[in-house]
């Protein structure tokens, strides 16, 4: 959406802070990931040792929603790097082709706290951990994505959200997704400028996402 009408993030979830060690250890994780010589692990502060996200001992859904692609591949890495389940959520009635018919038609729906009907391509019934991927529609996640977490249960969940900006970061995707999941643990997310899909894909934009999935912590 356009940036300067979107509403700056100051409600972005903090995962607290970590000890010294702790944050070194993250670091030396994050850099191997990057260089591929490690797997992408979440780290369970309440056991104290790192959980592997891809065998089997945690389950993960990547849920999104995405208008341009942008989200999309944000949402196709975090799970082919997780072994999470890719779940694309789509609304029954496309949104328009054309950029402002498009952004017009999101401030509505915003305005009027609608609940588009969507469809879900998998289900998040099984999942210890939930990504939420959104493009920052007017400073939040598109309403598709409320339907969405109204539709299914996410208590006891933990819910990890990322998205997609034009400068605007998380905006207040956070503070709703909270609001929309009481019962849900929700941890710090992840924004990536967009603007094309070219930028999103580069490999500075790539290793930074590895770099924040490795240091996601409970």
């Amino acid at each position: 959406m356009n940036d300067k009408q979107n509403i700056t993030n100051s409600d972005e979830v903090s995962s607290g802070d970590m000890d010294l060690n702790r944050r070194s250890t993250m670091k030396k994780i994050a850099s191997l990931i990057v260089a591929g010589l490690v797997t992408p692990t979440i780290f369970n502060s309440k056991t104290s040792h790192a959980a592997p996200i891809i065998n089997g001992q945690l389950k993960v859904a990547v849920v999104y929603f995405s208008k341009t692609g942008n989200t999309q591949f944000l949402a196709q890495e975090i799970s082919r790097l997780s072994g999470g389940t890719l779940i694309e959520v789509k609304t029954v009635e496309p949104y328009p082709e054309n950029y402002r018919a498009t952004t017009r038609k999101a401030k509505i729906e915003q305005e009027e706290n609608a609940r588009p009907e969507i469809t879900m391509s998998g289900s998040i019934e099984d999942a210890d951990y939930v990504f939420i991927g959104y493009p920052n529609w007017w400073g939040t996640l598109p309403m598709a994505l409320f339907t969405y977490l109204e539709q299914v249960s996410t208590a006891n969940k933990t819910i990890i959200p990322f998205c997609t900006h034009e400068g605007s970061q998380l905006g207040r995707g956070p503070r709703d997704i909270r609001r929309l999941c009481p019962s849900s643990t929700i941890l710090a997310g992840y924004a990536q400028r967009g603007g094309d899909l070219e930028l999103v894909k580069s490999s500075r934009s790539v290793n930074a996402l590895h770099q924040w999935l490795a240091s996601v912590s409970v």
